[in-house]
């Protein structure tokens, strides 16, 4: 009974050296591609509705798998010989020598000298990860909700203000997936020795920017958050309610952007490459002003026979077949007697890698898949030039506001893009077309994700007063942004803290 015992002892440390070792094998390729230090993005990701990410993390971790068990059974030889070693030259000196004897030391001891290996890769794999944050994301999940000013105080609930368009211009809104304005070269305001998106550059001068570009804060950092903090002005924060098909009541209780236009009459269509269901969009959408008849995703352009393009990381059609499929609409709804709003996201940029279009940039033979980075963003950069001369040789383009916007900084490995230093400040894009302002505003400014809500409507031309709605403070107005009013880690700090108000939004 205690040789079995014993015998158990020794599988538990070899499976746990065999999971601290995957973990600190995978820990950079973990850090460099996911907001690991953002436990709300890690736990929404890997726990709620969002389609291909469990293949995503798969297709990521799943070369380490061999290693390691190449690793372990290198430590397992070692450690077993050195203690086959100590039994051997112990048993010399001992009165019992038999096999059973020697192989009783030699167990014990390679359970002894496994268990050191073991602590010392635990150590390691604890001493890398950043276990502040998810130390103070569990308090916060379960702490009660409490006062907080910044919903008290802060933010400002669009039924509360008056709101109106006094001509009903159309919008597009693109999501430009991963996109920094880093991307330039130094010249330009960015931080690399080449320009990666040259034609950007050139819409950013040509049109109004604001710079050097949007902040992340708590609550935002990846793809939904973004486009909840960006359209509705708040952030997206745990523990949100949700079951094995996503998040059905999906902040229905808030006013959003799309909420807005619907109520004045917009027709209102949104396209993305990749399946709606990634991170519930399709309940997010369908509860906010959008008809799911106006929802087109995969499933909608592989009925007309549009597939997939090939991808090891992620299933969505090409940019390139995803713009051809937005001008089409677009001609379509403008036929239409009444305002319309096309909403559409990229995603070929998408980490780890992105994916590559050998029909928009010359790709050099033998490229690997680890190095294409950089041609994927030059390709995305043509696309929207492209995209944008295009509309204004439409008749409704002088009727119409463009916004571009990159939806997150870019979660990859600064090495695979070209950035010298690991530690810098990431901002995403922005630029509006054909923006409805009545004074050239400051385009240096301080702002988030929540200051894009009011700033696109009033781009628009609509008059909201206070220019404030949500959390959001118009760009276009003198307004201090709350990233301006408290500083970063403050504002942060304050998001942390989960209010009762917050709560309501959900109830």
């Amino acid at each position: 009974m205690l040789l079995l015992a014993k015998s158990f002892l020794f599988i538990l440390i070899v499976v746990l050296c065999f999971v601290g070792m995957f973990l600190f094998k995978s820990f950079d390729v973990l850090i460099n591609f996911l907001p690991l230090d953002n436990p709300e993005a890690v736990v929404f990701t890997l726990t709620h509705n969002v389609g291909g990410a469990q293949r995503l993390m798969y297709k990521l971790l799943e070369p380490y798998v061999p290693k390691t068990i190449e690793d372990v059974f290198f430590v397992f030889s070692i450690v077993g010989l050195s203690s086959m070693g100590l039994s051997l030259f112990f048993a010399q000196k001992e009165a019992k020598q038999s096999i059973r004897h020697i192989l009783k030391k030699a167990l014990i001891y390679s359970t002894v000298g496994i268990g050191i290996v073991n602590l010392v890769i635990w150590f390691l794999v604890i001493y890398k990860f950043p276990l502040a944050p998810y130390v103070q994301f569990a308090k916060s999940i379960m702490a009660d909700p409490i006062y907080n000013s910044l919903y008290e105080e802060d933010y400002v609930h669009p039924d509360s203000v008056n709101i109106v368009f006094e001509k009903k211009r159309n919008l597009i809104f693109v999501m430009l997936e991963s996109m920094e304005s880093n991307f330039q070269d130094r010249e330009h305001g960015g931080n690399l020795d080449e320009n990666l998106i040259p034609e950007i550059t050139e819409l950013l001068n040509t049109n109004l920017s604001f710079m050097p570009g949007g902040i992340s804060v708590e609550g935002t950092g990846w793809t939904m958050a973004e486009t909840v903090a960006k359209t509705c002005g708040i952030p997206l924060q745990e523990p949100i309610e949700h079951n094995k098909y996503g998040i059905r009541k999906y902040l229905e209780k808030i006013v959003c952007l799309t909420d807005i236009l619907q109520k004045n009459g917009y027709e209102i269509k949104l396209l993305k490459g990749a399946s709606a269901t990634f991170g519930s969009m399709n309940y997010f959408s369908a509860s906010h002003g959008i008809d799911k008849k106006n929802i087109y995703d995969l499933n909608t352009f592989m009925k007309k026979g549009i597939l997939p393009s090939d991808s090891s990381f992620f299933t969505s059609i090409k940019d390139s077949d995803l713009y051809n499929e937005v001008k089409e609409l677009t001609l379509e709804v403008s036929r239409q007697n009444k305002p319309w709003m096309i909403w559409f996201y990229t995603i070929d940029t998408h980490f780890p890698y992105g994916r590559i279009d050998s029909g928009c940039v010359e790709i050099p033979p033998s490229l690997e898949s680890q190095d294409q980075f950089p041609f994927v963003v030059r390709c995305t950069s043509k696309l929207i030039r492209d995209f944008i001369e295009w509309s204004k040789a439409q008749d409704w383009f002088e009727n119409t506001t463009i916004v571009v916007l990159g939806d997150h900084p870019a979660m990859i490995a600064p090495e695979l893009v070209g950035f010298s230093k690991k530690k810098i400040t990431h901002y995403w894009l922005n630029f509006f077309v054909n923006p409805q302002i009545d004074s050239l505003p400051k385009k240096e400014r301080r702002f988030t994700s929540f200051d894009m809500y009011p700033t696109i409507l009033e781009a628009m031309g609509a008059k909201i007063d206070g220019h404030a709605l949500g959390l959001g403070r118009s760009l276009f107005s003198n307004e201090p942004t709350l990233i301006e009013k408290y500083g970063w880690s403050p504002l942060n700090a304050l998001i942390k803290k989960k209010g009762s108000k917050y709560k309501s939004f959900w109830d």
